[in-house]
């Protein structure tokens, strides 16, 4: 069973575009910025942090609006909502697909620049 899952650092680290800085409380979209973290962190738990078969490369995830549901317990509007802002930051590359969508942790790299996510144990 896995204690933690590796989360890319560059995007909350970065001093020239600080990316976390972008979803904190205040302003507008206060349930959108919350809706991107969390579900930022369910795409964190779910990518593969090895290449396999089905990626050469690592950081990438498969779900559904349905899987995010489940998870997060969010709306879809707000699935919606939170995964653009996610995109429009730059922190997660989206491949649209019918059923299901391919999400990418931009800069993940299992080697270097990552830190320690406290795995979800169902």
């Amino acid at each position: 069973m896995r204690e933690f899952v590796k989360m890319p650092s560059h995007w909350i680290t970065d001093k020239t575009t600080p990316k976390l800085s972008q979803l904190k409380w205040g302003g507008q979209n206060n349930a959108g910025k919350v809706a991107a973290l969390m579900l930022y962190v369910a795409i964190a738990h779910n990518v593969n942090q090895e290449p396999n078969r089905e990626y050469s490369e690592t950081g990438f995830a498969k779900l559904s609006y349905s899987d995010f549901e489940k998870i997060v317990g969010l709306s879809r509007a707000k699935i919606a909502e939170g995964l653009k802002t996610l995109e429009e930051l730059g922190i997660v590359a989206i491949n649209k697909g019918e059923k299901t969508s391919i999400y990418q942790l931009v800069g993940y790299n299992p080697k270097q620049g990552w830190a320690k996510l406290p795995a979800f144990i169902p």
